[in-house]
């Protein structure tokens, strides 16, 4: 039984010759805001949460709807209206419609239980690695030793290369029984991005991501010239070179290569041309699908190098600009460059979710996994392009001198933002993905 007062009552008639709210005879307007004369008190029939605000459109809210404070809440109960008011549509709650029953004083609707469950968090087990190659990179690859590697005579440097040898990194994605740790490439992700954060000048997404998963383990180092890349990158000190042929893989071993080197503007990595046609020593060690995986896997290890480095020109710059002084403050607290490192870290943080998802899909056999990773490449080139660009600007003068290390990290975005397709190639890929399932 419905208690007294309460709105499930049955409503009173209108009065006599007076149209209701649905212009029918006997309809009392229970949806509406009532029309009081000036000797009677405003009752709430319903049960309803008092001063919820409108969330369907904005618009103007009605006077009971707008925010009031605290005073004028208890005051306002029980007022006397003078004239009468105008009839019309409130708030859904006053028409008995539970919009929202997650309320204070009742508890929400059974709903269905979750048909799978999503884990958007890295293990533990995880972020241990990225932890420990983070910290043996800071020890094996300073800035010191990527400034040796712009002028030495192979650009790379040897202390950081067999240190991951030596954790197993570079065979990470080999499996077990071929002497690998039998890892994925979501596991590989955050390594790829500790990388980037030291720009370091080996070819750790070539070998380990993109190569070694083909070939197998216990190559000394390999390299890859796959997808839309042009050039390839440590081919002149690489034991050999994983090229893709049509939709075939081929291993071409180093002394059946001609090389032919070509201009960078990162010394530390340093692109040639390649010429295998008259030499029979290429080996056929991948058909079609794993082709398009490798091309994927080595889009998504650059996309991750890519956040690395911009993470490390982001922090660079707020710790300068923490520093340094100008009209007797740090320019940090100057409202342009905080707006400047600002766009910094929102494009990153939208670009890294988006790398990770791109691993995930790739793990799990997405089918979409391509279009994934390619948006995730797209963002993570913009996000890097944007903080080389302020990190720069905010620099100044000493951002353009060849002695700073900044010039390192800006160089490294710029050539791996153009290596295997622009931003442009990755969201076009996306496009004719969508239009191919219209």
């Amino acid at each position: 039984m419905a208690e007294p007062g309460r709105g499930c009552e049955r409503p009173r008639p209108a009065p006599p010759g007076r149209a209701g709210r649905h212009r029918r005879r006997g309809v009392p307007p229970a949806d509406a805001g009532d029309r009081h004369r000036a000797d009677r008190r405003r009752v709430a029939r319903g049960r309803v949460e008092p001063h919820q605000g409108v969330l369907v459109r904005a618009r103007r809210a009605t006077a009971r709807d707008r925010a009031r404070s605290a005073r004028d809440r208890g005051r306002a109960r029980g007022q006397r209206l003078g004239e009468g008011a105008s009839v019309r549509t409130l708030r859904t709650d006053l028409r008995r419609d539970q919009r929202d029953p997650t309320q204070r004083d009742c508890r929400a609707c059974a709903r269905p239980t979750e048909a799978l469950a999503v884990r958007f968090a890295f293990t533990d087990d995880q972020l241990a690695l990225r932890d420990a190659v983070r910290d043996l990179l800071a020890k094996e690859c300073p800035p010191s030793e990527v400034a040796e590697a712009w002028t030495n005579a192979t650009g790379r440097t040897t202390r950081a290369w067999e240190a991951l040898r030596a954790m197993g990194v570079l065979d990470a994605l080999v499996p077990e029984a071929d002497g690998g740790l039998g890892l994925t490439v979501l596991d590989l992700v955050l390594v790829c991005e500790e990388a980037g954060r030291v720009a370091l000048p080996e070819p750790l997404v070539e070998h380990a991501v993109v190569a070694a998963p083909v070939v197998g383990a216990g190559r000394e180092s390999l390299t890859a010239l796959v997808g839309a890349m042009s050039f390839v990158a440590y081919a002149d000190t690489a034991d050999a070179v994983l090229v893709q042929d049509d939709d075939r893989l081929l291993l071409v071993p180093a002394p059946a290569l001609v090389l032919e080197p070509e201009p960078s503007v990162d010394h530390a990595r340093r692109v040639f041309t390649l010429d295998w046609s008259a030499s029979d020593a290429a080996v056929e060690v991948g058909a079609s699908v794993a082709c398009a995986e490798a091309i994927d896997r080595a889009t998504l290890g650059r996309a991750a190098y890519l956040l690395g480095l911009a993470q490390h020109l982001l922090d660079a710059t707020v710790e300068y600009a923490s520093t340094r002084h100008q009209f007797g403050a740090p320019i940090g607290s100057f409202q342009a460059i905080k707006h400047k490192l600002a766009d910094v870290r929102i494009a990153l943080e939208f670009a890294r979710p988006l790398v990770y998802r791109a691993a995930s899909s790739i793990v799990v056999g997405d089918p979409a996994a391509s279009v994934h990773v390619s948006m995730g490449a797209a963002q993570s080139i913009d996000a890097a392009l944007c903080a080389a660009r302020h990190a720069l600007q905010c620099h100044g003068a000493i951002g353009y001198s060849y002695e700073h290390d900044l010039h390192h990290w800006m160089k490294r975005v710029w050539t791996l933002a153009r290596a295997g397709g622009d931003a442009s190639w990755h969201r076009e890929r996306v496009a004719r993905a969508i239009l191919d399932r219209t």
